[in-house]
């Protein structure tokens, strides 16, 4: 790992006239380079990012600024660190490669705040929201509609609405949807035909439902 200034010291023929002689000899560090490679967890150790350190047997060296930056999109995998500096070896053997973990972030969408695919992911910006997580996607609205026919003619229309709702997970790396919550659900009340004296409705009583 260490290079001579003089690789050897010449044969000198000894004589009673010879004077005593010193030889210093000094080294000097070899270049050495390594490299931070960051891979994808749950892709099969996917390499998702590689990073050259370079420096000189025995030296510690920072991890260039580039080097420390998570990938968009990405987050560390749980007791993973970043390495901000490389210690090389000694012995001047190659220093292996440091291996960090990394796992897709997500991001959820909520019924409140709906995205379209102009949106750009919070995590990941140069990737827009996918399709499937927009109002009508998160949201439902399931109307029952009562009509009370009268003996004069005239129509008395009640209105029951109920609103379902869901929300969708979107993974920051491939831009899709990982998966949805259920589906809320609703009620829609009981209703009791108004009393017409002289007459009897079709329907008395409509029953309450669980809407899905």
């Amino acid at each position: 790992g260490y290079t001579a200034d003089k690789p050897q010291v010449e044969v000198v023929t000894v004589t009673s006239e010879t004077p005593d002689a010193v030889v210093e000899i000094h080294y000097t560090a070899n270049p050495q380079t390594t490299e931070v490679v960051y891979v994808d967890h749950s892709d099969h150790e996917k390499v998702v990012k590689t990073v050259e350190v370079k420096g000189t047997t025995g030296s510690t060296n920072p991890v260039p600024a580039e080097g420390q930056k998570i990938p968009a999109g990405y987050e560390l995998v749980p007791g993973e660190t970043v390495p901000t500096s490389i210690t090389f070896k000694n012995d001047g053997s190659q220093t292996p490669a440091t291996k960090v973990e990394l796992q897709h972030q997500t991001v959820k969408v909520t019924p409140a705040s709906p995205k379209t695919t102009e949106d750009k992911l919070p995590d990941n910006p140069t990737i827009n929201y996918p399709e499937g997580v927009g109002e009508k996607d998160l949201t439902k609205v399931i109307t029952r509609t009562i009509k009370v026919h009268n003996p004069a003619g005239g129509v008395e229309t009640t209105t029951q609405t109920v609103k379902l709702t869901r929300s969708a997970t979107v993974d920051e790396v491939t831009g899709k949807v990982i998966n949805y919550t259920a589906w809320t659900t609703g009620n829609w009340e009981a209703f009791t035909a108004p009393v017409i004296f002289g007459y009897t409705p079709d329907n008395l009583r409509i029953p309450a439902v669980v809407v899905t």
